[in-house]
């Protein structure tokens, strides 16, 4: 009997130890579980100079990442160098610039693909960088440069204003050299690591005419009209002092171009002068160049 109870008392006491055992190695799984937690990024997360942040993915791994943001203070009330490090390295730098602040906000698509946003900003919208950017190989890399997407013109500068599915509505603002202030709306949607934009075309918001509360303005002098936006053939002509509509506006590297319409219900696309008048003044009687 005595020999049988032994027995019985072994199998129960390594039963037990079976349990701890398993209840040992759960306890160590979920610590690395833990340790190595699925970052959920939000849509939008803002990232501030001189904070440490360990619950964002930055990377695309979805893995929780440790990012840093810092802003090198320049002699006077400006800053003169920019840098981002994750997981304790430099992954962009800017140095001997000139900016008064910054921006920087991560960007998670419906896919989990992430995209940061890096504006610096100095005097008239302008600044070192301002541009979407993408991690690859250690590094953040431009994917999208606001301050070259249009042209020409001048103080140019983008902001996202929304992010739906997997696409990034960005609302660009341009001292541009056809009409002066402008501002141009376009939706980028992912596609091979990147973001294209889903159309060329923009709706138009002209500052001069909005200030004025102005639909129609005046040509300074005769404008050519062709039928289309990436069409050479020739459509009417307006004459100086013709009243015309600004409707849409085309933008695909160095084609500029603007639909607009008569007061006769007549409609053609012209295109942007590439530099700024020699006497300071855009193709409308309205509109001028400021900044």
């Amino acid at each position: 009997m005595l020999f049988v109870n032994d027995m019985r008392e072994d199998a129960v006491m390594k039963k037990i130890m079976k349990i701890l055992f398993n209840f040992a190695f759960l306890l160590l799984f979920f610590g690395l579980m833990s340790e190595n937690a699925l970052a959920d990024n939000p849509k939008t997360a803002s990232l501030k100079s001189g904070k440490t942040y360990t619950k964002y993915d930055i990377t695309g791994d979805r893995k929780a990442d440790t990012i840093r943001v810092v802003k090198e203070k320049g002699e006077y009330d400006y800053y003169d160098g920019f840098r981002v490090l994750i997981n304790g390295k430099q992954a962009f730098a800017v140095e001997d610039c000139f900016y008064y602040d910054a921006s920087i906000k991560l960007y998670t698509l419906q896919n989990k693909k992430v995209f940061v946003y890096i504006y610096l900003e100095s005097d008239n919208n302008d600044g070192p960088v301002c541009g979407l950017f993408k991690y690859s190989n250690g590094k953040l890399k431009k994917v999208i440069d606001f301050q070259t997407f249009y042209k020409y013109g001048s103080h140019e500068y983008g902001k996202i204003v929304k992010v739906s599915g997997n696409t990034l509505q960005v609302k660009l603002y341009i001292m541009s050299c056809a009409v002066g202030p402008l501002d141009l709306k376009f939706t980028f949607k992912y596609k091979n690591g990147t973001m294209v934009p889903v159309s060329r075309i923009s709706d138009v918001k002209i500052g001069a005419l909005e200030y004025q509360g102005i639909t129609y303005c005046t040509a300074r002098k005769s404008i050519q009209l062709y039928t289309g936006a990436t069409s050479n053939k020739k459509s009417v002509k307006v004459k100086k002092g013709q009243k015309i509509k600004f409707i849409n506006c085309y933008v695909k590297n160095s084609n500029i171009r603007f639909k607009v319409k008569l007061e006769n219900g007549t409609t053609g696309w012209l295109k942007s002068p590439q530099k700024f008048s020699s006497d300071g003044r855009p193709m409308v009687e309205e509109c001028y160049y400021a900044g």
